[in-house]
């Protein structure tokens, strides 16, 4: 059985917590007493120690509430996911048993979809296990990847069944096969053909345009006001290099081993099975998200934003957006950057556009792979 821990805290960080959480606890209540003790009334300017002491002593429970978190191991299989505790005992979670939420003491997994819309899972602790903090700590902390993507399978009359309760105002076809999709590219031409994925997603598009009062119409024509490149200023790009720190990495001297998770080709692992198409009523595709708005997500720009950059990036590298699911887009690339100040650039515009696109890799290794990739993947949660 293959096995790969994906998440286990070092020991340097597990001791520094453990000593961290009493200190700021003790200095809380230690600065909360002293006004008390030196008499409030008669000293004021000691009144200055009680929002400190607050500070302190909420920074203390926010990392006591992480202890649990901290001192579980995970460890992928091909079964499932096994979480060890500190004590070494194991719980299994079986791939077929996770659902949104699946009961564990300590943790919750929940399923979503990787960048090349593989299942895959995401981990994070209970925060209602931690009510003082359960607005803090509802997040997630770290994807693990895992599970084979098994190709789907769409029926006619479920394709019908959903479109009657979800309509689209565009002609909506299953490819079932790669061979499907070419037919229906030539078919359509010069329409915009996009891939949208499965039936979820059918839903999701559906429901988007109705929660929004802009036509597609009105959503171009704000892109053609906003301005990209105050956008991505000078200024904005050196903020976010200064969030960065130390995270920027070095433009490589030679060519590395790419990452699994950057350029990923979302669009050949929904082709590998049935997939939902639609015939968009445009012949531009950097217009297409305007007819597909996105439903609310996190870090996710607005329509308009989406559509700007879509053809600022279609006049300068040739991009055509060919998926639009849920929450990904997919681009491929006529004209990839060639140097290395064209890759920076675009790298910190693929940032600010969907921060989840680095995955885990530096800004800089992320620029030095958009060179002669002649792929796109964006995604947000």
């Amino acid at each position: 059985m293959t096995t790969r821990t994906v998440i286990q805290y070092k020991p340097w960080i597990q001791i520094a917590l453990a000593l961290a959480v009493p200190l700021f606890l003790y200095a809380g209540l230690y600065l909360l007493w002293l006004p008390i003790s030196e008499r409030l009334w008669e000293t004021p300017q000691s009144f200055i120690y009680v929002p400190i002491g607050l500070f302190m002593g909420y920074v203390g429970l926010m990392a006591t509430s992480l202890i649990p978190f901290l001192f579980h191991k995970l460890i992928l299989t091909s079964e499932g996911i096994q979480i060890v505790n500190a004590r070494n005992n194991i719980h299994h979670l079986r791939w077929s048993e996770i659902g949104k939420y699946k009961e564990h003491e300590v943790l919750q997994i929940f399923k979503i979809y990787d960048k090349q819309s593989k299942l895959v899972y995401a981990v994070d602790f209970k925060a209602e296990n931690f009510p003082l903090l359960s607005i803090q700590f509802r997040q997630r902390f770290a994807p693990i990847a895992v599970a084979v993507h098994e190709p789907q399978v769409i029926h006619e009359n479920d394709l019908k069944e959903v479109l009657n309760s979800y309509p689209l105002p565009y002609r909506v076809d299953i490819a079932h096969t790669r061979r499907e999709y070419d037919a229906l590219l030539a078919s359509a031409a010069p329409k915009c053909v996009v891939l949208l994925g499965g039936l979820h997603d059918i839903e999701n598009h559906s429901i988007s345009p109705r929660t929004l009062a802009t036509s597609p119409a009105e959503i171009i024509a704000l892109a053609a006001t906003f301005d990209v490149s105050e956008w991505a200023s000078a200024e904005t790009i050196d903020n976010a290099r200064r969030d960065l720190g130390n995270s920027l990495g070095r433009w490589p001297t030679d060519t590395p081993e790419r990452s699994l998770s950057v350029h990923p080709s979302g669009m050949d692992a929904w082709l590998s099975g049935d997939t939902c198409a639609a015939v968009l009523p445009t012949t531009s595709s950097w217009s297409a998200p305007a007819y597909l708005p996105f439903a609310d997500l996190d870090q996710c720009p607005a329509p308009y934003i989406h559509v700007a950059l879509a053809k600022r990036w279609h006049e300068q590298f040739g991009a055509e957006i060919v998926a639009i699911t849920s929450y990904t887009v997919e681009f491929k690339v006529g004209r990839p950057p060639t140097n290395r100040a064209a890759c920076e650039q675009l790298a910190w515009e693929h940032l600010l556009y969907a921060p989840e696109c680095l995955g885990e890799d530096a800004i800089l290794d992320y620029a030095h792979s958009l060179k002669d990739t002649a792929t796109w993947f964006f995604l947000w949660d």
